[in-house]
């Protein structure tokens, strides 16, 4: 029988199932849709998770007084009306010190500290809102959704992440927030009729002013959702349908105003402005920031984590009879929030406080210690002691498949670059006396938020190549200097023509425009379920310290 490590089962974890029970009970590795293998490797202990709660904690039962959003004068048009925008928060409710996001709650209160909110603003979101921090995933989105119900939005975008846990969930969410989740373009497969969870559009009003909100995914962000979890539902191109929606809410529904949410960057959702109905669009999808024009009508997108929101303002011209776009950088812009733990909503705090008071406890447990930082990309490092993220969670998963759960002839491992999600770095971060860190279940859903499973494929040497240019790579490769298409493994010359075996996320192998793509498939070694945080936390166990150092790229 081979050895069995226990571990702090994240994916039970995140269930939410805080039972009491004795110290030395295991529970095995599972998620609140599989079960897992009755041999499994990945078995967790128990204890932290009683030290929560004497009886279960089910976040339905969660309750707040969410504030009612002033009521202007029905007959007013208010001089201005201001759309301030989120997108990509990916969970970041509270502010995070390591990485000196300010958190949800902070650029909540930066917003309504603005010289432009008044009762005649509008808050908005173009998705990815949940998933990337323990807080939120252990949840399942509660917390977020609480907060943004707290704080008064009116409207969200459903991004391709918002799908990850998968459509009940994403159901679940829907029903409990107090805003429409919008995706026009979101279809039904068997029906070809919008998705139920789905929405195309709301109507609000402030004051006299009535006002058309659209959302819509961008139609290539098929292949960003785990092939399993979307299966049933595409997404169409949506030019189309935002344009009929958009006409009939100016000339049907007499909207003063229609803005557009698109879960996707200006390099493909700019054209949307061309649209003449579209008064301006929100984006988001690619982090970054941006301020376009496009038909004199602007397209903005505020990066991600909480760290920028973004601003479009609309004056009303009482000689046109109509709203105009401030086009200044001061009113239509995206604006950078500066950490600041000091400030922030103190409505929408509570609602965090409530969640992270039973939360915590799990977030917070150490797991194990690192010397050095582990870092997504070169200019993240605040030392000079520091390894790859992305090798380190490779590395992690040759552990599982060579060592605590082997297959045969397995030689590399690879993650996809955009499911690196975080930096391990010191910033802010006191050492303990021999200069090492902690490590908590709340850094590996920061690292990695997503409930991938381990698997292993078999590929030709050809796609190990190509894979080995896309991806996170485990150590032991060398280029060859001399030719672009020869790599080296182990010291071995790399063959196109043989067959060979990796272990990578079940993302990557349903990925169909991936070089690790499997028509049929990963296969979980030796029959377990097997999920990337669980297997990073028994491989950081197995060390007792991280060498960040020992993480080089190759």
């Amino acid at each position: 029988m081979k050895n069995r490590i226990k571990i702090v089962s994240l994916a039970l974890l995140s269930t939410l199932l805080f039972a009491s029970c004795e110290t030395d009970t295991s529970l095995e590795s599972t998620s609140s849709t599989s079960s897992s293998s009755s041999s499994s490797s990945l078995t967790s202990s128990s204890t932290e998770s009683s030290q929560t709660s004497s009886s279960s904690v089910n976040f339905d039962d969660f309750e707040f007084d969410f504030p009612a959003w002033p009521e202007l004068d029905k007959d007013v048009y208010p001089q201005e009306i201001t759309f301030y925008s989120m997108n990509d928060t990916h969970g970041n409710l509270l502010p995070d010190e390591a990485n000196e996001y300010p958190g949800f709650v902070q650029t909540v209160y930066e917003i309504k500290h603005q010289a432009d909110f008044f009762a005649s603003s509008v808050l908005v979101s173009s998705g990815d809102m949940f998933q990337g921090t323990a807080l939120s995933n252990i949840s399942e989105g509660y917390a977020m959704v609480d907060a943004m119900n707290m704080a008064g939005f009116t409207g969200m975008a459903i991004g391709n992440h918002e799908f990850d846990w998968g459509i009940d969930a994403l159901e679940k969410l829907a029903e409990r927030a107090n805003f429409p989740f919008l995706g026009v373009n979101i279809l039904n497969q068997e029906t070809s009729q919008r998705a139920d969870f789905a929405g195309d559009y709301c109507i609000i009003n402030r004051g006299k002013a009535k006002i058309g909100i659209i959302g819509s995914i961008g139609s290539d962000l098929e292949s960003d959702i785990s092939a399993s979890v979307l299966k049933g539902y595409e997404f169409v191109n949506e030019y189309d349908m935002v344009s009929q929606i958009a006409k009939s809410l100016k000339s049907e529904e007499n909207c003063d105003i229609v803005i557009l949410l698109t879960h996707q960057s200006p390099d493909t959702g700019l054209s949307l402005l061309n649209i003449p109905e579209i008064d301006g669009i929100f984006g988001g999808h690619d982090h970054q920031t941006h301020n376009e024009t496009a038909s004199g009508k602007k397209f903005i997108s505020a990066g991600c984590n909480s760290s920028y929101y973004g601003q479009i303002k609309f004056v009303y011209s009482k000689e046109d009879g109509k709203y105009i776009c401030d086009t200044s950088l001061e009113s239509t812009r995206y604006q950078e929030v500066y950490y600041d733990p000091t400030k922030y909503d103190e409505n929408v705090m509570l609602v965090a406080n409530k969640y992270n008071e039973v939360i915590s406890v799990i977030s917070e447990t150490v797991i194990g210690k690192r010397r050095g930082e582990l870092v997504r990309y070169n200019s993240d490092a605040t030392s000079s002691l520091y390894g790859y993220a992305g090798t380190f969670l490779c590395e992690a998963m040759m552990y599982y498949a060579t060592e605590l759960n082997p297959v045969d002839n397995v030689v590399a491992a690879f993650h996809n670059t955009g499911g690196v999600r975080s930096s391990w770095v010191n910033t802010n971060l006191t050492p303990d006396e021999n200069g090492l860190y902690n490590i908590t279940i709340g850094d590996l859903y920061s690292m990695s938020p997503f409930d991938n499973m381990v698997q292993y494929v078999d590929v030709k040497g050809s796609d190990l190549i190509d894979a080995y240019k896309d991806h996170y790579n485990s150590l032991g490769f060398e280029e060859d200097p001399s030719s672009y298409n020869s790599l080296y493994l182990n010291g071995e010359k790399i063959v196109s023509s043989n067959i060979y075996r990796v272990v990578t996320i079940d993302f990557v192998i349903t990925r169909k425009s991936d070089p690790l793509y499997s028509e049929n498939g990963g296969t979980n070694l030796n029959g377990e379920l097997a999920y990337i945080r669980d297997v990073v936390s028994a491989y950081v166990q197995h060390l007792g310290t991280v060498e960040a150092a020992n993480y080089t790229r190759s």
